[in-house]
């Protein structure tokens, strides 16, 4: 994933996890996920795998589309 795409893509996890009132705690247990991997995708340090995503998104309860980034964003 391009640079810029993972930081797009951790701005809207960390939006979407804000909207619902959670805390990076709060996602890493729902979703299974260690906190700090949390962090460092909100931040766009990693390009996380596809199950990571579909993790989070079963977690915040949301469309799969919602992490689907384009080469403009």
């Amino acid at each position: 994933m391009a640079e810029r795409a993972c930081v797009t893509l951790g701005a809207t996890l960390q939006a979407l996890r804000e909207q619902q009132g959670m805390s990076q705690v709060d996602l890493s247990e729902a979703s299974g996920l260690h906190r700090t991997h949390i962090s460092r995708i909100e931040r766009g340090l990693c390009d996380p795998r596809c199950v990571t995503l579909m993790k989070l998104r079963r977690a915040l309860g949301t469309l799969a589309d919602v992490f689907t980034l384009t080469e403009n964003a």
